[in-house]
């Protein structure tokens, strides 16, 4: 078929062919072109927003406000260094919330993490009274280490219904050994 056409009719259609391409190369262009002005836009906004908190006036009790809703964590280091500070900040939480309990003991856990990270949980139990153990489950939080409390066990004593048995196991990510 295009055997049968001539040098004009062959031209006209290497023209219009080139500009077809043209136009969806500019349509393409285009669409980039609006994107990338968008995302300007954005990085300018965010960064504007940005700018604006650095120049906030706050007193010290809006800081201390705003920095406690904010979590504190530390990142995981080797099992067995993990273990001590995590049983280390754990034993300061309850030493302030004046719960006496029994040692740490590392247990098995069902938890997965990342790769290259596994889970260390710890289990102790005690006695005490029930505000003061709502207290140190609402501190829990500000532990560096902590990252879930796997489980969490309380029984009431029948004399004295204040009182309270717990049993509780929390967790921490602790980095794996590599072998090599």
């Amino acid at each position: 078929m295009l055997d049968n056409l001539n040098q004009k009719d062959m031209r006209a259609l290497k023209l219009g062919a080139v500009g077809i391409a043209a136009m969806v190369f500019l349509l393409v262009v285009w669409d980039v072109n609006e994107r990338w002005t968008k995302a300007q836009e954005s990085f300018e906004t965010i960064n504007t927003k940005l700018d604006t908190l650095d120049t906030i006036d706050m007193t010290k009790a809006e800081y201390a406000a705003l920095k406690n809703t904010v979590p504190v964590f530390e990142m995981p280091v080797e099992k067995g260094v993990q273990k001590f500070l995590f049983q280390d900040s754990l034993n300061e939480q309850f030493k302030k919330s004046n719960i006496k309990s029994q040692p740490w003991e590392e247990i098995n856990c069902k938890s997965k993490l990342l790769t290259g990270y596994e889970v260390l949980a710890l289990k102790t139990s005690g006695k005490c009274n029930i505000t003061q153990l709502i207290d140190l489950l609402a501190k829990l939080k500000e532990n560096p280490y902590l990252i879930s409390i796997e489980e969490l066990m309380i029984k009431t004593d029948e004399k004295n219904k204040q009182q309270v048995n717990f049993e509780m196991t929390l967790s921490t990510p602790a980095k794996k050994i590599s072998k090599g």
